[in-house]
């Protein structure tokens, strides 16, 4: 929440969606079910109020920075972040009873975002209250309810008002939308946030759809698979009916391609999508583990996709067994051992495994010589400092 914003205005096309009111926290929010895009002016002056806000906050004075904060709420009324900074000023000058105040208001406003909480420095003072965990529970609850809608997949345009004559014109637009999304970023809730990633989806498709009328190798519905996955990271857990989303996808693509190379890929998305539905149940995480085993066990041989298949396929083991992990680890060697430089591969083993991914693909392939012009492997290196 706390970092500066430049905007430049820019309004989404309507794109015929049918999600006007496109979710509802559940609460009596203050918040609009529509994200809301801000001018550059209020964002800016926004952003101002709050620095200015914790400066006074590092010198003690409190009063002055929760004025500016309220202040800044003026100026991007969306009930978040007047609520959000002010109870960050109370809980890190120890009024804790103020601080929960402030948190239950934005709560009550829609706040989704259980990560705001729960990496948040200024909430260390009331973190181990147990308020304070109920919140974080509240914060879970709320993004459950705010992203239900998703899981009736992308919607289907009905007209569309932006065309281009490129694809780098495209590309442009493209660039820009999401330079326009993510500066909004800390001003919304992750319900916001995806909703407005869902409309750019929608517009993108509808574009890229009117570009290639005349080409006969434009697969739509893969593209529709591929916009639905970029909805989110894989470097983040807990996608939720995001993943549902992206199966509806799939699974619609699936039944009517005639494309193999295509429905290995979409196989290959939603055994990604469902390895990382959930984040911190593990009961849930095996049921949907088994899931993805069946997508990802049908991505062919012959695919691209099929060794970053086979290596999700054994890190959801891995995430699960009690034992026989070694026996798992060396199996994940033979799949690196036969798909050498594979880069989906290794995105898959350094966005799951962490700091055990170092472990499993040492050593990594690397072909190129000392200043002596003698080939270097970094197996040799291995306990040793290596400056490549």
């Amino acid at each position: 929440m706390k970092q500066a914003i430049r905007f430049s205005l820019l309004c989404f096309c309507a794109c015929g969606l049918a999600w006007g009111g496109l979710y509802c926290s559940g609460t009596d929010s203050t918040v609009s079910s529509q994200p809301t895009f801000y001018d550059e002016e209020a964002l800016s002056r926004a952003n101002e109020l709050i620095n200015e806000g914790y400066a006074l906050l590092d010198n003690n004075d409190v009063d002055g920075a929760v004025a500016r904060f309220a202040e800044a709420g003026t100026r991007v009324p969306n009930g978040m972040v007047k609520e959000y900074h002010t109870a960050c000023a109370y809980a890190r000058t120890g009024n804790s009873e103020e601080a929960f105040e402030w948190l239950s208001r934005l709560l009550n406003n829609g706040f989704d975002t259980p990560i705001g909480l729960e990496y948040e420095p200024d909430f260390n003072s009331i973190r181990e209250a147990p308020r304070f965990e109920q919140m974080i529970e509240q914060a879970k609850l709320n993004y459950e309810k705010n992203s239900a809608i998703f899981a009736n997949g992308l919607p289907e345009p009905e007209k569309t008002t932006e065309t281009f004559a490129s694809e780098e014109e495209l590309k442009t637009w493209s660039d820009q939308r999401m330079s326009l999304i993510r500066k909004h970023r800390p001003y919304w809730t992750d319900g916001h946030y995806l909703t407005a990633r869902i409309e750019y989806a929608v517009s993108r498709l509808a574009a890229l759809k009117a570009l290639n009328l005349d080409n006969p190798e434009f697969d739509y519905g893969l593209e529709r698979v591929r916009a639905s996955a970029r909805l989110k990271s894989i470097f983040d857990t807990g996608w939720g009916t995001i993943s549902d989303l992206i199966l509806k996808e799939v699974d619609a693509y699936v039944s009517s391609a005639s494309n193999p190379a295509g429905i290995d890929e979409a196989n290959y998305h939603a055994g990604t999508a469902l390895s990382l539905k959930y984040s911190d149940d593990k009961t849930r995480q095996e049921e949907s583990y088994r899931r993805a085993d069946g997508y990802l066990a049908r991505v062919e041989k012959s695919s691209d996709f099929f060794g970053a298949a086979q290596a999700m396929g054994l890190i959801n083991k891995l995430e699960v067994a009690d034992t026989g992990k070694e026996t798992l680890r060396a199996e994940f060697k033979q799949v690196l051992a036969a798909h050498p430089g594979d880069e989906k591969i290794y995105q898959v083993v350094s966005t799951r495994l962490n700091h055990e991914a170092a472990g499993i693909v040492w050593p990594i392939p690397l072909d190129v010589s000392d200043v002596d012009g003698t080939q270097v492997t970094l197996g040799e290196y291995k306990g040793k400092a290596l400056l490549i």
